[in-house]
């Protein structure tokens, strides 16, 4: 396993985007987004989140193809107040790339993935 540097975070991001694109999760989130502006959302949301881990803990790849990513943290030093203030940053990035309409589509999409992935069941 080779350790990520803050350089790979982009190729890691992209790398995260082809594997995850497309799986039922991410599909249900993107529904009647058009698949550019989704996959700019997307990429943008796997941006934030490995840079999140990248400083507050560890990210991993298996072998030179990135074919495995395995990022780690400490349950103390994870905080979503953090992690919500770096993901402000990729707002402006959201926000260009889509609608009005898209957003308000993903913001309802993500609520019903988020309800499923709760441990409040």
């Amino acid at each position: 396993m080779k350790k990520i540097t803050q350089n790979d975070l982009e190729q890691v991001a992209d790398q995260m985007l082809a594997i995850f694109f497309g799986e039922v999760d991410v599909s249900m989130v993107t529904q009647g987004i058009n698949d550019t502006t989704a996959k700019t959302i997307i990429r943008e949301n796997l941006y934030r989140d490995m840079e999140y881990f990248y400083r507050y803990g560890d990210v991993f790849f298996t072998d030179d193809e990135m074919s495995g990513i395995v990022a780690l943290i400490d349950g103390k030093k994870f905080s979503s107040f953090k992690k919500t203030i770096l993901s402000l940053k990729s707002n402006k990035i959201i926000t260009n790339a889509a609608t009005k309409e898209e957003l308000k589509l993903l913001n309802s999409n993500a609520k019903k993935v988020q309800e499923v992935h709760s441990f409040n069941w």
